[in-house]
């Protein structure tokens, strides 16, 4: 059973999938986690303004870092989620939960650390595509396109929410000792840091003309 849940979409779709796959009576749930980068000559998704930008795989930069992408945190949880669900797809997820925050943060983890986890996991893909992360990764993209969609207030309000929220994950993990608490913070400071550097937010963003 193939599904893209693991590389556009969160746990919870993971869990889904995998239910969806035993409930047909397949013998394998085999999802993508494609991570690919090359320069695009052509719109892709519809998108012109990616036309000779290099793609970031999962909105990171591999190259630039000199990181696997497939290690980082958000990509990780996906990861971690499709062997959970996979051995167990009746797994309930609040059982879930306690497992991430053990497996990421230690014996010790709080619910509140794996709620950021799952938080960042949630706003890393929400609405991404095969070719980008969440549009709220990138200001640049961003403003491009949303206006190419013209995107309602109510949509870009939404983006300011998921916005505060990554300040907020930032600030509460800022003197964290664990490395998966550092990382949160690094990735949340990471875009909130590119959006100020804008001095501006998503609901800002200005509407294409008609």
């Amino acid at each position: 059973f193939w599904s893209d849940a693991t590389a556009l979409h969160t746990p919870r779709e993971v869990a889904d999938a995998a239910r969806t796959a035993r409930e047909h009576g397949v013998t394998g749930f085999i999802p993508s986690l494609e991570a690919f980068s090359y320069v695009p000559d052509r719109p892709e998704a519809g998108e012109p303004s990616v036309v000779g930008k290099r793609h970031k795989p999962f909105g990171f930069d591999p190259l630039g870092d000199g990181k696997m992408p497939y290690n980082v945190l958000p990509v990780r949880v996906q990861r971690f989620a499709y062997r959970a669900f996979s051995q167990d797809p009746d797994l309930e997820f609040a059982k879930f939960e306690r497992q991430l925050g053990e497996h990421f943060f230690g014996p010790q983890a709080s619910r509140a650390e794996a709620a950021d986890l799952l938080e960042l996991q949630r706003i890393w893909m929400y609405e991404a595509d095969w070719y980008w992360a969440s549009p709220l990764m990138n200001p640049d993209f961003f403003v491009a396109h949303a206006r190419r969609l013209n995107w309602s207030p109510e949509h870009l309000a939404a983006y300011d929410k998921d916005l505060m929220a990554l300040r907020e994950i930032a600030t509460r993990n800022r003197s964290g000792s664990n490395p998966a608490t550092s990382e949160m913070h690094r990735l949340a400071e990471t875009v909130v840091g590119r959006w100020d550097a804008k001095q501006t937010t998503p609901s800002r963003v200005p509407q294409a003309k008609q």
